[in-house]
């Protein structure tokens, strides 16, 4: 629910500010008009960045309480060689065969602060990455193990996870974390 109010709150900003910007591209005088030119496409490209940020929350889900998100079983195949079945709250299902003998699970999170915590903003997560390696190695990677993506295609390549680690430092009410639960 509250990923997607955000994902309404982003999309309604992207028509504020394609309103805005063509308000600028309509008038015309010469240097005023070249300077509204490029401030309205400064505003067009904006509202673009805003609703592609915008519909990438809509990976995010809350973490609920005293319930497990995601559920990770194994059956040997051989040799260093497992079917992982990764199960989530929702249900949906994902089987891979890997090599390796240790798991690890990564996921992406947002972590409110407390003022925003306060009024029912609840900590995100979306799953990055399952990961195996061997025992005896120690690398994880294609090498000697696999990195299985659990990370939902991005819309053009707009990861709201990414604008928000980067904007972190100037909005502080909201962090980007990586956690293995």
């Amino acid at each position: 629910m509250l990923y997607t109010l955000l994902m309404i709150a982003f999309l309604f900003l992207a028509l504020l500010i394609l309103f805005i910007s063509f308000k600028f591209l309509v008038k015309i005088s010469w240097f005023l008009g070249w300077i509204r030119g490029n401030a309205g496409l400064l505003f067009l490209v904006l509202s673009v960045a805003f609703a592609l940020t915008g519909y990438d929350f809509r990976h995010f889900k809350p973490v609920p309480k005293e319930k497990p998100v995601l559920t990770v079983s194994f059956q040997k195949k051989a040799d260093n060689a497992f079917m992982v079945t990764l199960s989530d709250e929702s249900g949906s299902e994902t089987r891979q065969l890997v090599n390796g003998e240790e798991w690890i699970v990564f996921a992406d999170t947002l972590n409110w602060s407390h003022q925003f915590s306060g009024i029912g903003f609840t900590q995100g997560y979306r799953f990055k990455q399952f990961s195996t390696r061997l025992k005896e190695s120690g690398k994880t990677g294609s090498e000697d193990g696999e990195v299985l993506s659990l990370k939902p295609e991005s819309l053009f390549g707009v990861d709201a996870w990414q604008v928000v680690s980067m904007i972190e430092q100037f909005l502080p009410v909201v962090q980007a974390g990586t956690v293995n639960p």
